[in-house]
């Protein structure tokens, strides 16, 4: 994977394939300590403490296929930029992944299209709260990108997040938010 938006996607499908009906993303690019740090929970079935001591392993899957790479992709990728990989879970109670990396390190990917990674969870009817933070040189908050679900499906009235015109109205949301935190570095 070469954007960190498309590790993020298939850490949010692999919430949604273990039962996940919340899934929580949060990314935040610190240029005073020069990293990023990106979280994301979810409230699916969780791992047992064996399934948790191998899931980094390339060949160690729980679905059909024979390899589960995503993760084992994560790993490298965070040994490659000066980083780390911690993964938390409890059987039914959900899984947390938690990745920081530092963010000026030649081989640290690119962020990629995060808006179109959001969109696309939604799409998949996940309940999502979403938050990208920009902190400063100075270490306070530059600015910041929120998306809440649950407040928007309140202003929705019985409309589907997932309707194709409540993505598209999101999804120019996010983009304008973005240009607007992209005008704060």
């Amino acid at each position: 994977m070469k954007e960190i938006a498309e590790h993020v996607l298939d850490i949010v499908q692999n919430s949604l394939f273990s039962g996940a009906s919340g899934v929580e993303i949060d990314i935040t690019e610190d240029l005073q300590r020069d990293r990023i740090r990106v979280m994301i929970k979810d409230n699916g079935c969780g791992m047992d403490e064996d399934l948790l001591a191998k899931v980094l392993d390339p060949f160690v899957t729980t679905r059909s296929k024979r390899t589960g790479l995503g993760l084992p992709l994560l790993a490298q990728t965070a040994e490659l930029a000066n980083g780390e990989v911690k993964i938390s879970s409890q059987v039914k109670q959900g899984t947390q992944v938690y990745l920081d990396i530092q963010r000026s390190h030649w081989d640290c990917p690119p962020l990629g299209n995060v808006v179109d990674t959001v969109v696309s969870c939604l799409s998949d009817h996940v309940e999502l709260m979403f938050v990208h933070r920009l902190l400063g040189l100075e270490g306070g908050l530059v600015g910041e990108v929120v998306l809440d679900t649950k407040e928007i499906k309140e202003e929705l009235d019985g409309v589907s997040v997932s309707h194709p015109e409540v993505l598209l109205f999101i999804r120019k949301m996010l983009i304008q938010e973005y240009q607007r935190l992209e005008g704060s570095k």
